[in-house]
């Protein structure tokens, strides 16, 4: 899923500011122009990662530095500084996520797995991913799940039966129509690399990550 090798919700987020390096600041895709074409990128090859919707590859970059709570606890708070002391939060705006800037040079895959192996309830840690190589860029993550359409004519049995065999619980059909259900994964990349494999096999009509997205893309 990420061109480095790494392995790799509350329901169907897809719907939080711009959070960059400098909260706030204004967003510009590549191959737009203005200031941003004129230099490197924030991010490089490394940090790209890919996830198909209807069939068509989609980028996102991994930021180094931020990790993602979902749900946040104290004990969340208390785990994440442990593993990263200097840790700082960022505000998001939402109640139900909080961000972590830590340590440049962390392994984030490596940070993120074991927070979410010590966690209970609700509370649940993912990278950041940013939407073009630029650090001003939206932000998203994954809180966990995959949003699959089924065929139009199977029916919830069905679905429930092909979800069960691959240890995906169906957790809700967020549309009947086109027949879309939220399968229940692991957050974090392990999400991504779920979402692309069910893609690679072919009997889905889409697969695709449960995004959590920053406000400004609602």
């Amino acid at each position: 899923a990420c061109t480095n090798g790494a392995q790799g919700t509350g329901g169907a987020h897809e719907p939080g500011a711009s959070i960059g390096r400098s909260l706030g600041s204004p967003t510009t895709s590549q191959g737009t122009g203005g200031a941003e074409a004129d230099r490197t990128p924030d991010l490089g090859a490394s940090e790209r990662c890919v996830y198909f919707d209807q069939g068509k590859e989609r980028s996102v970059w991994r930021d180094p530095e931020l990790v993602a709570e979902f749900h946040p606890t104290e004990n969340g708070r208390a785990s994440l500084l442990a593993a990263s002391p200097d840790g700082a939060e960022i505000a998001t705006g939402q109640a139900s996520v909080r961000l972590w800037r830590v340590r440049a040079g962390l392994d984030l895959d490596q940070l993120v797995r074991g927070l979410n192996m010590g966690m209970t309830g609700e509370t649940r840690f993912s990278p950041v991913f940013h939407e073009t190589a630029w650090v001003t860029s939206p932000v998203r993550a994954l809180p966990g799940g995959v949003l699959a359409q089924f065929p139009a004519d199977w029916q919830e049995a069905r679905c429930r039966d092909w979800a069960t065999t691959r240890n995906l619980p169906l957790l809700s059909h967020v549309l009947r129509e086109p027949n879309i259900a939220l399968l229940e994964t692991p957050p974090g990349i392990e999400s991504l690399e779920i979402a692309n494999r069910l893609s690679a096999e072919g009997e889905l009509l889409n697969a695709r990550p449960n995004w959590w997205m920053s406000v400004s893309q609602r």
